[in-house]
């Protein structure tokens, strides 16, 4: 379904875009709420997952966006890590001492739950957007 102005490589671009978006932002909140950054010296795998996860965490949707005009798969994962850095907040703002990863942690540690959550929600989108376009009288089926 892309037209000329939405070629693989304009796609592309706007994954890039959006995965370097959502990474950078991934990174300041990571430093903000943690001691160590996502850009640590040391990239050992725990930081090289969750930095690709980033990237993919912000890249896929906009690439569904640019490819598919999906805006729910952006939806779910910005209220998902609104709802994750508001919970870290209040985790790391609390006189308890946390035990384990803060829900940003999760966030970023669970990155392909919220890349597949956003994946569904764009195929749910689709498949409403497709029936409704069917059931609207005066279309051919």
């Amino acid at each position: 379904m892309t037209t000329a102005s939405d070629s693989w490589p304009t796609v592309a671009a706007a994954a890039v875009v959006g995965g370097t978006a959502h990474t950078a932002a991934a990174v300041g909140l990571s430093s903000w709420f943690f001691d160590t950054s996502l850009l640590s010296t040391g990239l050992d795998w725990p930081y090289t997952y969750t930095l690709v996860g980033a990237v993919l965490t912000g890249g896929i949707p906009a690439g569904l966006y640019r490819a598919r005009r999906a805006r729910t798969p952006a939806v779910v994962v910005a209220v998902l890590g609104l709802l994750a850095a508001v919970g870290s907040w209040e985790t790391i703002s609390s006189p308890a001492v946390p035990v384990g990863p803060t829900p940003f942690g999760w966030y970023l540690l669970g990155w392909p739950v919220v890349v597949g959550c956003a994946v569904a929600a764009a195929g749910v989108e689709l498949w409403l957007r497709s029936r409704e376009s069917r059931l609207r009288p005066g279309t051919a089926n």
